[in-house]
């Protein structure tokens, strides 16, 4: 399966045309298109170098491409979920070091936070200079390992690119989506596109909050503030402050026109919506890659017992159990909890999603996770409604608030 390098060169012009097909009948067609001998001398040459050491390899049998991909969501927890992953011999993350033939786009759009290669989402391949040829010198061939993707923005892609993907990866490449109460992600999601800390506030909030009524005169100054002095700072608790009181007002609109909103522009609020509609996304995955290669969990599941998640993953890879491995996930649950989540962008001392807020997200929201707990791959009720229902009412016992903090202060 080593000649599956040359998507670009050979598998491309037939794949435009290619209808939808069953797992059976994909492969059938993929050994068609790639059995020509002829497809190797047609790579450029630092891809004939790879292929040839990785078709030499016995226990290589599918070359470089990885073989687990951590598709989604965004907010979900995939980044502690990787960092842990790849505590393991077997699981290794793709090689992200910059190289100088890359361009600004593929430097600027792939391999974000070392973990995120984002081959299949980006927005114009050719332009940024990235083939599937460049996707596998990622996974550097290597006996007995599995390269992962952790790309939560593949959790968006339209039918045609999953369709792509699912033709371009090899059978055995296994699919893993971590879902989070989407009323929780989209405020995760709000307050991470929202931070003074990525420099984003000046740029989108406070547009966002001169194109609405009914914010206050200081809301309106200290906005109009950061807008003319991106380098302003304000002490953290009255930047925290602003922000919700930014989203109690933004939020009602957002509503109204979600999950699109066209006067929103180039903002991410669609973005906020999107990732929150697991139905729509995981039906695209089910139709080109089927549900036997799909492992949908509830990031909440993980958030709880990190080990168990990481154990069912292992073995949806196909990989061997590691005995040592419990031991390095246990110890690196703290370690893995630390990146990229919400403290960073001000997450222990950021305002929690209030109750009427939070009850306003899940109303929105329920009909849409009906549909997911109803799907054939999922059919359970993950009981974010639930968990909604009892916040709003106060009914959480002491251990559970206690979890419950510990929790949001990390994510």
């Amino acid at each position: 399966m080593c000649f599956m390098l040359n998507l670009r060169y050979t598998y491309t012009h037939t794949l435009h045309t290619l209808p939808r097909q069953t797992s059976s009948e994909a492969s059938s067609h993929r050994d068609v298109a790639l059995g020509a001998t002829t497809v190797l001398s047609d790579a450029p040459r630092e891809c004939r170098a790879t292929c040839q050491a990785c078709a030499n390899a016995a226990n290589c049998p599918n070359s470089s491409l990885p073989q687990l991909i951590l598709a989604g969501t965004r907010k979900g927890g995939t980044t502690a979920l990787f960092t842990q992953l790849t505590l393991s011999g077997s699981l290794v993350a793709p090689d992200c070091t910059p190289e100088p033939s890359w361009t600004k786009i593929a430097r600027r759009h792939t391999c974000v936070w070392r973990k995120e290669v984002r081959y299949f989402s980006i927005p114009n391949a050719t332009q940024a200079g990235v083939d599937l040829c460049w996707y596998r010198r990622r996974y550097p061939c290597r006996a007995g390992r599995v390269g992962v993707d952790a790309s939560p923005d593949y959790f968006l892609l339209d039918d045609q690119r999953v369709a792509k993907m699912a033709h371009a990866l090899p059978l055995s490449a296994r699919l893993v989506f971590l879902l989070r109460n989407p009323a929780e992600r989209f405020y995760s999601a709000f307050n991470m596109a929202s931070s003074s800390k990525k420099g984003d506030f000046s740029r989108w909030l406070s547009k966002a909050v001169a194109r609405h009524a009914g914010f206050s005169a200081l809301s309106r100054s200290i906005a109009r503030s950061i807008e003319s002095h991106p380098k302003t700072t304000l002490p953290r608790h009255r930047a925290h402050e602003l922000r919700y009181e930014a989203f109690v007002r933004l939020l009602d609109a957002w509503l109204e026109c979600a999950p699109q909103c066209p006067r929103e522009g180039s903002s991410p609020v669609n973005l906020f919506f999107s990732y929150g509609l697991y139905a729509s996304g995981l039906g695209r995955f089910a139709a080109s890659f089927g549900w036997e290669r799909m492992l949908v969990i509830k990031s909440e599941d993980f958030f709880a017992d990190n080990w168990a998640v990481v154990k069912r993953i292992v073995r949806h890879a196909g990989l061997p159990e590691q005995p040592e491995l419990e031991v390095k996930v246990r110890a690196g649950v703290r370690h893995a909890a630390a990146i990229n989540n919400g403290s960073i962008y001000g997450g222990h001392n950021r305002v929690r999603l209030r109750t009427p807020e939070l009850r306003k997200l899940c109303d929105w929201y329920r009909p849409h996770n009906q549909l997911l707990y109803a799907m054939e791959g999922v059919h359970r009720d993950f009981g974010w409604e639930a968990e909604c229902d009892a916040r709003s009412l106060h009914l959480s016992s002491p251990s559970l608030l206690r979890a419950g903090r510990n929790l949001w202060s990390v994510i």
